[in-house]
């Protein structure tokens, strides 16, 4: 299982402090290990022999590698069995880290996002219908961060390409960052082609006449010409006619 951390973790003063406690201190809390074979049981006469045997780590990261970083013995207990015969076995290795990051609260608000984001994809590909509600009673988070947290893990990698701060910014700054990024992407309209227009001048008399088409209308214009109803109604048959004769459904050329 991969790690909710950035990853630089290993550089930084959490990371170090971690190292210097446990050199002095020991380690006081284990990790959480499954076995990588699910029917794997331990001796009953040497319950702590588990040389050679593969386990999954579920929680710990930072341990282990302080530990390895010390050449110190590294303490480990095996989680519940429950939660690893669970139809949504991924979601629950994620939930355990997430939980035990909860408590310890050292997770930057990027992180924790990422984390809740990961879960709730997890989940919802085993699941007919997930809600941001259900979800979130399920984890213990307010609902409102569930869209959000999705947003983020869906595009955690741009935001680190884009922000150099990004495990220093706090959730409005999440925000503001989607909401820049969301400008970025978003495609760019093609400006609406123009209609083609297309216009014929005819000199009657000393007057102008224009006849112009501009995406399927048609309209006449000529100025200083007096016509009553009668002649109107001519002119329209004309014209009528005209299209009819030449078909006006055409596109011309």
């Amino acid at each position: 299982m991969g790690t909710d951390r950035r990853q630089d973790w290993m550089s930084q003063e959490a990371f170090r402090s971690l190292v210097n406690s446990i050199a002095s201190n020991g380690q006081d809390t284990p990790i959480l290990v499954w076995p990588e074979d699910p029917d794997w049981e331990p001796d009953p006469l040497e319950p702590s022999n588990v040389t050679g045997v593969p386990f999954v780590m579920l929680t710990g990261r930072r341990r282990l590698a302080a530990a390895s970083e010390l050449g110190l013995p590294l303490r480990a207990i095996l989680a519940s069995p429950e939660a690893r015969n669970a139809e949504n076995s991924k979601f629950e290795m994620l939930f355990l880290r997430f939980r035990e990051n909860e408590e310890r609260e050292n997770l930057s608000p990027f992180e924790r996002l990422v984390s809740i984001g990961e879960m709730y994809e997890t989940l919802a590909s085993g699941a007919d219908k997930l809600t941001a509600v259900a979800f979130a009673k399920k984890i213990g988070v307010h609902e409102s961060l569930v869209s959000r947290a999705r947003s983020v893990f869906a595009a955690q990698d741009q935001i680190l390409n884009a922000f150099k701060n990004v495990y220093d910014m706090s959730f409005r700054d999440l925000q503001g960052a989607l909401a820049s990024l969301e400008r970025v992407n978003k495609p760019k309209l093609k400006p609406k082609a123009k209609p083609r227009k297309l216009t014929v001048k005819r000199k009657v008399g000393n007057r102008n006449l224009s006849a112009t088409s501009v995406d399927g209308n048609l309209s006449i214009k000529v100025a200083g010409v007096p016509i009553d109803q009668e002649r109107l109604e001519k002119l329209g048959d004309l014209v009528a006619d005209y299209l009819s004769a030449e078909g006006s459904g055409k596109e011309t050329d």
